[in-house]
């Protein structure tokens, strides 16, 4: 059941990689534009991603599917991933505050990710132990701590 679950999950991400590449405007066979995505329908379409990660078959698999889904977003439009991330974040844990400081834009008085949020998207491995680490440590998502690679015999 694990198994299954995380292969729709990985697939919903896939399908989000393609959606959103459609608005970098992909070109056919005939150099006919593709008409990208209006920014609103791309955040509601991100969200409800965001949203089907909470079918995860458990919340360390849901916290790295949600780093995926924020990489490919970050590449593509980094501009609306703080938006995107606090929308979704006060939809499904319902504290506003919180997911304010942790995705808004950086600025001193308010954001302990913001901007670095969008960066470590961008150079992480969701699935590698880059989002081990995040989800263990920030996230509190995963039950093992990741293995440090220094430690390994």
């Amino acid at each position: 059941m694990a198994a299954k679950n995380y292969f729709i999950l990985m697939k919903s991400i896939l399908i989000f990689s393609l959606l959103v590449s459609a608005v970098k405007g992909i070109y056919d066979c005939h150099e006919t534009a593709v008409t990208p995505l209006d920014d609103t329908e791309l955040i509601r379409r991100s969200i409800e991603q965001l949203q089907l990660t909470c079918k995860a078959a458990d919340a360390c698999t849901a916290c790295k599917s949600r780093l995926s889904i924020g990489k490919v977003l970050s590449s593509t439009r980094p501009d609306i991933v703080p938006y995107v991330f606090k929308r979704w974040c006060t939809e499904a844990m319902h504290d506003a505050g919180q997911c304010e400081m942790n995705f808004s834009p950086f600025s001193a008085d308010k954001s302990t990710l913001g901007s670095d949020f969008i960066l470590m998207l961008q150079s992480m491995s969701p699935e590698g132990l880059d989002g081990d680490y995040f989800c263990y440590y920030h996230e509190s998502k995963c039950l093992e701590r990741p293995e440090n690679p220094g430690n390994q015999s």
